[in-house]
């Protein structure tokens, strides 16, 4: 037990660790693009929403609250992922995709 707590910890700390990487890489991309004069568009999304990813949960408030969603751009292939966790330890939050990071295509 003890042993997989520590490899949970260690697990999120090398994922908080490695989220500036991902930011700075993100900012670079997007500097060289208006450097060449491309133009962000539009992108439209299809998405599968609700998905359970507890299997078999019982609690009746986790059955409800333990769900995604996957929204992904509609007519494109091999698209880059980025998973984002809204926060909120099922008490509170929302999760809907920021304005900000679903423009970004």
């Amino acid at each position: 037990m003890k042993k997989n707590v520590s490899r949970c910890v260690f697990s999120a700390f090398v994922l908080m660790c490695s989220m500036p990487a991902f930011a700075v890489h993100a900012s670079n991309t997007a500097a060289v693009c208006q450097e060449k004069g491309e133009k962000s568009s539009k992108v439209t999304y299809k998405m599968e929403t609700d998905i359970p990813y507890v299997a078999n949960e019982t609690d009746a408030y986790r059955k409800e609250r333990c769900k995604l969603d996957v929204y992904y751009p509609d007519g494109q292939t091999n698209v880059a992922t980025v998973v984002y966790f809204h926060g909120g330890g099922l008490e509170a939050g929302s999760k809907t995709v920021p304005n900000a990071l679903r423009e970004k295509g």
